[in-house]
């Protein structure tokens, strides 16, 4: 009797993600495929991951942690969209995946993480600090990704760390190794880059204090929302924590940053499970810009066309919004910079 393969389905909770568990549950009932569970595989076990969509998430997530699938299936290789999700006949999209369960004899290549997008150029940046680098891996382990879901601590490689910070590689990789030996990093299966438990908690605090010190920036010197990240970064080697703390009362203990994300950390993780990016809202759909992101090539534009936290946008057709009774367009690099609730 064949070995039925381990079938895993990644768990973002967006509807291409309920779409690839719906076939594994079918697959397993027809005995072509085990269920397996992405958060304990079995030693050993020879697992094919079946992402929902082409960020890959679940592949590059269990290779980081030490469990390579032997291969990797992706609802985009049978043609899935989320315009396809509303006619798709999943009967035909379980066969098609049970055949190319069959069609495997070699383990695949796993998907390259994608390609961050450029932080926005800034005059006179300061020299990058530690801190700098927490939030740039914070940044890249929780991207939005190609299906609309925030997924996090998402394994990222030293050249996305220095393609986000501007720097060379081996400025990036000194830095790292410096993180690494501190206990805030670690490197997975393939070299990727992942917070450790002390690092997470660092990162926390450096968000914490680059939101609070955006907030600075904005309410007491009157920086625009686009320059509030650059300035709030010039900002932080010159409050102690002590002072930070002065800051925060005097700011009257605010919990959002001016781009909408909270000032704490892990409330905007358990937050992030209502957002979606707006590349995701559909035609006719009308919803609530939550959060913009931090420092983004396409903040300055966010910010002229007023997609900004608090807009009422509506999704017209293909990349045309209505934002507060105007038609824009946004490309998706830019909708996939807003998040919306």
């Amino acid at each position: 009797m064949a070995v039925r393969p381990v079938l895993v389905a990644c768990r973002s909770g967006s509807p291409l993600s309920q779409a690839a568990e719906r076939v594994v549950t079918a697959l397993e009932q027809r005995g072509v495929a085990l269920a397996g569970d992405a958060a304990a595989p079995a030693p050993g076990e020879a697992i094919v991951t079946l992402d929902g969509c082409p960020s890959a998430c679940l592949s590059r997530r269990l290779a980081a942690e030490g469990h390579p699938p032997r291969a990797r299936l992706n609802l985009a290789d049978c043609g899935v969209a989320d315009d396809t999700l509303p006619a798709l006949d999943f009967e035909q999209l379980a066969d098609d995946v049970a055949r190319l369960l069959g069609d495997l004899s070699a383990p695949g290549a796993l998907a390259r993480p994608q390609k961050p997008r450029q932080r926005a150029a800034a005059s006179s940046q300061p020299k990058h600090t530690p801190d700098d680098y927490l939030l740039a891996i914070d940044t890249l382990t929780n991207p939005v990704a190609s299906c609309g879901a925030l997924i996090a601590d998402v394994p990222t490689l030293a050249a996305h760390v220095s393609a986000l910070l501007g720097v060379s590689r081996p400025s990036a990789g000194e830095m790292l190794a410096r993180l690494e030996e501190a206990g805030l990093v670690r490197r997975g299966a393939g070299k990727e880059f992942l917070l450790t438990a002390d690092g997470r908690r660092a990162a926390d605090a450096a968000i914490r204090r680059q939101r609070l010190l955006e907030v600075f920036a904005v309410s007491f010197l009157g920086y625009p929302l686009a320059d509030c990240f650059e300035r709030a970064r010039a900002l932080g080697g010159v409050f102690d924590d002590d002072a930070l703390e002065h800051v925060r009362s005097a700011l009257g203990d605010p919990t959002r940053c001016p781009h909408g994300w909270p000032v704490d950390a892990a409330d905007a993780r358990t937050e992030s499970d209502a957002l979606a990016a707006l590349s995701t809202l559909g035609p006719g759909q009308t919803g609530v810009v939550a959060r913009v992101a931090e420092d983004d090539a396409s903040l300055s534009a966010l910010v002229e066309l007023g997609v900004v936290p608090g807009a009422q946008v509506t999704a017209r057709d293909g990349s045309l919004f209505e934002i507060e009774a105007r038609v824009v367009h946004l490309d998706d690099e830019a909708a996939a910079a807003v998040l919306w609730r």
